[in-house]
């Protein structure tokens, strides 16, 4: 790099051009004006109009306030023991009745029977009696 781009380097970068967008207009690869620009230690300028505004919500469980990272995916709890908190007061299980044993249970999703070894015996029974239809 000359001298001159050096400087239209640097005056670029305090203006808030990117490394690409300086890269272009001065006909030079991308990462020459990046490994200078982080070699002389010059950062890049953020304009007033790009900056963007610091959003805030608060934590479903605790009513904290969180700071929302620009780019990110919004958090809803402040911490993984309120999110845990959150969800274990608020579970929504249904009752069952399970077919083998008749003995009601409650679960979160589509459970059939109450244990794994109901589930096994009403299993050996209905293949017990298809080897008796079959006369197996």
């Amino acid at each position: 790099m000359t001298e001159v781009e050096k400087q239209q380097v640097s005056r670029l970068s305090e203006e808030g051009f990117g490394y690409k967008k300086i890269a272009a207009m001065l006909s030079i690869s991308p990462d020459t004006v990046k490994s200078y620009c982080r070699r002389q230690g010059i950062r890049k300028a953020t304009p007033v109009a790009d900056a963007q505004p610091v959003v805030t919500t608060t934590c479903k469980c605790c009513g904290l306030p969180i700071i929302q990272k620009p780019k990110m995916k919004p958090r809803v709890f402040c911490s993984d023991g309120c999110r845990r908190a959150f969800f274990n007061a608020n579970r929504q299980g249904g009752s069952h009745v399970c077919p083998h044993c008749g003995r009601e249970f409650k679960a979160y999703g589509k459970r059939t029977y109450c244990s794994h070894s109901c589930a096994r015996k009403a299993h050996s029974v209905s293949f017990d009696t298809a080897a008796k239809t079959l006369d197996i």
